[in-house]
């Protein structure tokens, strides 16, 4: 009884929070001493992820602070992608990664196969020296097209990759003295792939030695902070950069309504992958159902499968059809948040060998939608869980249905409210925003 009652206020609280949904229409007037912030993401390509996810947020939240901003994703964005954006959005970018497929653009394609294939013919370095200006020229000459404005420039990257960190380096070092500020999320990604910076930790030191009041570092878990203060990174040059809070339209009704309010709606959101615990997910719901817990579970499935996914997925509907929806992995942006809008729990069975320094865009989604989140203990992005109270950790299934049967969720709504304004309040001072 009172596990079904906190579960309905939960829904009521919800429902009757703001739901003004973000929107800009491009026709904003700014004046010519107006700062032009550019957003960027050279891994923001073909499919709508957490890369076009990021970036979306980031605007959304300039716009809030009437700021002019100028987006920029990879030339294989399809339209979907271009049109989660309102405003400036350009596909310019150029990557091996992320890219092209042989039947949209061959030429593409061709290249960036045969770059990324050199790296197995040990000859990445070479490629790397010769190539490097080719896939970041494109941008180079849109940096120089918005100099022409004479306005002041902050160059935002949400996350960034080997390229993306080389092409800050290559801006600051000719155009320093006309850039406001470049405010970069550090993730790790920049030391991937073949044009990644093996060393980037010491390049990010470099530039704040260079460029001491021009390079603001963004961290996205606790952990990230500790190994950039290790490396000598200043502590006046780094700054907690969590997603900033967007405000999200509730629209529950993503599924057949639930006519058993004592349900617990458990969403499993990027977990269809095997570092994301997906063949977790059959321990925990056997689990509630040997405890006589009544659960919805919507499970969100991988793009890609691999080894014993379809085992993992063959017993979930055999024994648990009636309880499961599966959400596919390319549904739409408009979908999911329908789908997250109706859920009371979101669970991130993370594997803590793969997230000891990583975080998760769906902790920050969720806290959007007023949603508690309950992880993997001891992951990076727990901290977040544990410190702002906003949901809790668990060790194993067993743990997890103990703390599901006694959370008070009706607590829970004033602490994720206290989260989302820390993550705005934060990435004011991220982004040196009056």
């Amino acid at each position: 009884m009172f596990f079904s009652t906190t579960l309905n206020i939960l829904r009521f609280i919800r429902n009757k929070l703001p739901s003004n949904q973000l929107k800009n229409d491009g026709n904003q007037m700014f004046n010519s001493t107006d700062e032009i912030f550019i957003l960027f993401d050279y891994s923001c390509g073909r499919f709508y992820t957490h890369h076009s996810s990021y970036l979306k947020d980031y605007n959304d939240f300039l716009v809030t602070k009437n700021k002019q901003a100028y987006i920029w994703v990879n030339t294989s964005a399809d339209q979907e992608v271009l049109d989660i954006f309102t405003g400036n959005v350009r596909a310019i970018l150029r990557s091996n990664l992320y890219s092209h497929t042989r039947k949209d653009h061959f030429r593409y394609f061709l290249i960036d196969y045969l770059v990324n294939l050199s790296e197995r013919f040990k000859a990445s370095q070479v490629v790397n020296y010769f190539l490097k200006p080719y896939y970041i020229r494109s941008a180079v000459k849109e940096f120089e097209i918005h100099l022409q404005k004479h306005r002041p420039i902050t160059i935002i990257a949400p996350t960034l990759d080997g390229l993306g960190l080389r092409f800050v380096v290559e801006i600051l070092k000719r155009y320093h003295s006309k850039i406001s500020l470049v405010s970069i999320r550090v993730t790790g990604a920049e030391r991937r792939s073949i044009f990644g910076v093996r060393n980037s930790l010491e390049v990010l030191k470099k530039l704040t030695e260079q460029y001491p009041n021009k390079i603001h570092f963004g961290f996205e878990v606790k952990a990230l902070e500790t190994i950039m203060h290790s490396k000598e990174i200043p502590s006046k040059n780094t700054f907690w950069a969590p997603m900033p809070h967007i405000t999200r339209v509730n629209s529950v009704g993503f599924n057949e309504p639930f006519e058993d309010v004592s349900q617990i709606r458990l969403g499993f959101l990027g977990s269809g992958r095997p570092n994301k615990g997906f063949d977790e997910i059959p321990d925990i719901l056997d689990e509630l159902r040997s405890k006589e817990i009544n659960f919805k579970a919507f499970i969100q499935l991988p793009k890609f499968k691999w080894n014993n996914f379809e085992t993992t997925l063959n017993y979930l509907i055999e024994k648990y059809s009636q309880s499961i929806s599966f959400i596919e992995s390319s549904t739409s942006k408009l979908v999911l948040d329908q789908a997250i809008s109706s859920m009371d729990l979101i669970v991130l069975p993370y594997r803590l060998e793969n997230y000891k320094i990583a975080g998760s865009g769906v902790l920050f989604l969720a806290c959007d939608f007023n949603i508690p989140v309950a992880a993997t203990k001891d992951l990076a992005f727990t901290w977040d869980i544990e410190h702002y109270q906003i949901g809790f950790s668990f060790i194993d299934a067993a743990e997890f249905c103990h703390k599901v049967r006694s959370l008070e969720y009706s607590n829970l709504q004033s602490k994720i409210d206290i989260y989302n304004k820390a993550r705005n309040q934060a990435n004011i001072e991220f982004l040196k925003i009056n």
